[in-house]
């Protein structure tokens, strides 16, 4: 949606494209609300301004480390930038800034991985072949 972001250093760019960001705020909150038809009007109102706060409070703190850190990158990418995403298997995560823990990931989601072939062995290590 905001392609200017999409690069490494897109992160950088955040204060500069807040702006665009409210319309994916709006797409992430209205689909919240659509997840269960069956809340009523007052109920899909709460979860539409607790989703849309908390997004804005995410975009906020991002928004102060991109400030701060002047280059910022999404993960570990290229030289001279600061990652805003941390790895949650990293133990110096939890050494971080409550701010930057924020950002503490399993995974980025932005690395696609090849497929990995999955061979089956039985419990005594032999290889088992597909029978259909």
């Amino acid at each position: 949606m905001v392609t200017q972001m999409t690069s490494p250093l897109g992160a950088s760019d955040i204060g500069e494209q807040r702006l665009a960001l409210e319309k994916v705020i709006e797409i992430i909150t209205h689909r919240a609300v659509e997840h269960n038809p069956k809340l009523t009007k007052d109920q899909s109102d709460v979860l539409r301004e607790q989703i849309r706060g908390r997004i804005s409070e995410l975009l906020d703190t991002w928004t102060k480390i991109a400030t701060r850190e002047q280059r910022l990158q999404y993960q570990k990418e290229i030289d001279n930038a600061s990652p805003l995403l941390l790895d949650a298997a990293d133990p110096s995560a939890d050494k971080e800034s409550l701010e930057r823990r924020k950002f503490k990931a399993q995974r980025s989601l932005r690395d696609v991985e090849f497929t990995v072939q999955l061979r089956v062995r039985d419990p005594y290590g032999n290889n088992m072949e597909d029978e259909s």
